[in-house]
Parts: structure tokens; sequence; C-alpha cells
């Protein structure tokens, strides 16, 4: 689940073209989720460097 909130947030950073995504009942029974998934949905310029970029320029960021 936290990948793929991580791949919803790098497609938008990278003006991606998602326009529609149904999580209909997914959450139900995992009220938990629902919040774990929206924290997943943040990501900083590190992250975005570890996943598109280089690890080399990634080690040097700071921040999460």
């Amino acid at each position: 689940m936290q990948y793929l909130a991580k791949a919803i947030a790098m497609n938008q950073k990278k003006m991606g073209s998602l326009t529609y995504l149904s999580f209909k009942n997914a959450f139900k029974s995992y009220d938990h989720l629902e919040n774990y998934f929206c924290q997943s949905l943040c990501i900083s310029e590190k992250m975005h460097e570890e996943w598109y970029g280089e690890k080399k320029v990634a080690n040097e960021m700071k921040g999460d």
C-alpha cells in the first residue's frame, strides 16, 4: 500500500497522466490503512532522486 501511494505521488510530481483511481471499499475493514496510505502520499526531493535520479546524489541530500 505504501509503494502504491508513493507511486501516485511520484506520478503527480512528474506531471503524469493518472487522472482517476478508485479505492471503492478498499479501506472498509482496515481503518488504519487509510491514514497510512494518506501519509505515504508525502514524498521528498531526496526520495524523488532515489527513485528517478542517482543514488549518489540522493545520499548527499539531507532529509527524508
